[in-house]
């Protein structure tokens, strides 16, 4: 099974998804990487997430990634350098993390992805759900699934890539 999903969605297309998911299982949203605070910052559902379907960064790399789990899951942060705190996979083996990507400015559609490091069971048996749902809802063109809005986005010639400095030879086209 692969360990991750890679996606281009708007935010109605991944509304649709993960709702779906929320109707198959209590999960929860929390913020991955690092805080001042050690109490994770999270969200019961999608529709809470700030600016889902806009990316946070000029980069799908670089963009707001969350941590997806049951909703009963306690999220342990990593104490880093100083009163830093880092929340990540290594103490959350049953998590799957979750980058939207989304919209960068008008014109282009960063990637998203679902992945996991873990063998966790848990983790994998969500992978294997947005793996589900994913290929059941959205439209698979070479490495990438895409929700509906975005396949129209592509089809309006605007740019589906993982940066919005990547050359133009690496957007995803349908040819």
């Amino acid at each position: 099974m692969p360990s991750q999903i890679q996606f281009f969605a708007t935010r109605n297309d991944l509304l649709r998804i993960l709702e779906a998911a929320e109707k198959a299982h209590e999960i929860k949203y929390v913020r991955f990487g690092a805080s001042d605070n050690p109490t994770p910052n999270s969200f019961p559902s999608a529709a809470f997430i700030p600016g889902l379907g806009r990316a946070s960064s000029e980069s799908s790399i670089s963009s707001d990634t969350f941590l997806i789990c049951n909703r009963s899951e306690n999220i342990h942060p990593r104490q880093v350098s100083g009163p830093r705190y880092l929340f990540d996979q290594l103490l959350n083996p049953e998590t799957v993390t979750f980058t939207p990507g989304g919209l960068w400015g008008e014109d282009l559609l960063l990637n998203g992805r679902f992945a996991t490091a873990s063998t966790g069971t848990v983790s994998l048996g969500l992978l294997k759900l947005f793996q589900s749902l994913v290929r059941k809802r959205f439209t698979r063109i070479k490495a990438y699934y895409l929700g509906e809005e975005a396949a129209q986005t592509l089809d309006q010639g605007k740019r589906l890539t993982i940066g919005a400095h990547s050359a133009r030879t690496f957007d995803l086209s349908r040819t």
